[in-house]
């Protein structure tokens, strides 16, 4: 699943240095949705890891409109690579977001239609929603949790190894919503985004995603 993004973040450096509009296109879709793969699976994108669960796959059934929500996907496996989702589809956003670059809010291709969004704001905040998620696992937190299909068969629950664990990947969306949205960080929707980065401050870093340190796009405002 967090394959996904590192190849689709090849992908998309290769046509940001190379100018190949085409590429780059093909790449912020598929970090978005990635139609042509598998729905659902091993799809890595934000719609289908940052997945609103409507249905448990393990019995078939539809889940009322009352108990569907978002989760992510990966953490079926482990909190390593579901923390990878995070840092993976955090900086391809972030790359999308420095291009001016908008999609269009269900398809996720690129857009300049008037109700186009960043990919940060895609299917109402679903990369927030999805990271919350994690965070309020990790932080004890009791949460539901929906059989899910994977690449490796149905994920009956969350893997509790090393619950507890907080990866350097939350930058860049606290970055986003306090500097670029100027949003209360303290209200219910981010707080546990704001007590998780805060509390790890100062910033560190990851082998698998450098470049998820804030110290190269922080925005002047943070001043």
């Amino acid at each position: 699943m967090n394959q996904h993004q590192f190849n689709v973040m090849g992908t998309m450096g290769r046509a940001l240095f190379t100018n190949n509009y085409p590429l780059y296109a093909e790449a912020v879709e598929a970090t978005t949705v990635n139609n042509e793969g598998t729905h659902g699976g091993n799809n890595g994108s934000i719609m289908y890891q940052m997945r609103l669960v409507t249905k448990n796959d393990q019995r078939g059934e539809l889940l009322p409109v009352s108990a569907q929500h978002v989760q992510l996907i990966e953490m079926g496996r482990d909190v390593g690579h579901a923390w990878d989702d995070i840092g993976g589809l955090s900086t391809l956003a972030q790359t999308i977001y420095s291009q001016g670059t908008k999609v269009d809010p269900t398809t996720g291709a690129v857009s300049t239609a008037t109700n186009a969004v960043n990919p940060f704001n895609f299917l109402n905040d679903r990369l927030l929603a999805g990271t919350t998620y994690m965070i309020r696992y990790e932080k004890g937190e009791d949460v539901i949790w929906t059989p899910a299909d994977s690449s490796r068969g149905i994920y009956t629950q969350i893997n509790p190894t090393s619950r507890g664990r907080i990866d350097p990947f939350l930058g860049i969306l606290y970055n986003y919503y306090k500097y670029d949205q100027k949003v209360n960080m303290n209200g219910s929707r981010y707080q546990p985004l704001t007590q998780a980065y805060e509390a790890q401050m100062p910033e560190g870093t990851s082998f698998d995603y450098p470049a998820a340190g804030t110290l190269l796009f922080t925005r002047k405002s943070a001043e």
